[in-house]
């Protein structure tokens, strides 16, 4: 379910580098109360506020995403993680970015650019992927009948 995921302890830590966790943490606990507008608003001000801050505006911006895909406003998350791809590229959910990117355009009928997204995602490209986001970059670009 969104909204159950606490950000990783070294993304906390990380606020030192120019954001504030307070206002991070304020996002999540609108994120766990189901709040999504408003954690939606939160997470881009964050994001906005706090350019300089790689690691959590970059989570800042997938959950931007995220929660528009989950309210399939599918344009909107693309947008976002996008965004969190091309700002923060080597960041921690970075390949994760780039899975939603690829499902969120197949989900506007853009499948041959979700399936350049999925095929993006490798261990060669996103060294710090999770066994879990690469197994499932495969199955996205099964399920898309990706060539």
């Amino acid at each position: 379910m969104l909204g159950t995921l606490p950000a990783p302890p070294e993304t906390r830590q990380a606020a030192g580098d120019g954001g504030d966790s307070r206002q991070f943490d304020s996002a999540m606990n609108l994120l766990g109360r189901a709040q999504y507008p408003e954690a939606a608003a939160a997470f881009r001000a964050y994001a906005d506020n706090h350019p300089d801050d790689d690691q959590l505006s970059s989570q800042a911006l997938y959950w931007v995403g995220n929660i528009a895909f989950i309210q399939q406003d599918y344009l909107n998350a693309s947008r976002a993680f996008a965004e969190a791809i091309k700002k923060y590229p080597k960041a921690s959910r970075a390949a994760e970015s780039m899975l939603k990117l690829g499902q969120s355009l197949v989900s506007q009928g853009q499948t041959a650019n979700g399936c350049t997204a999925f095929r993006t995602i490798t261990k060669k490209q996103y060294p710090d992927a999770s066994p879990s986001t690469i197994d499932a970059a495969v199955a996205a670009r099964k399920s898309s009948n990706c060539r």
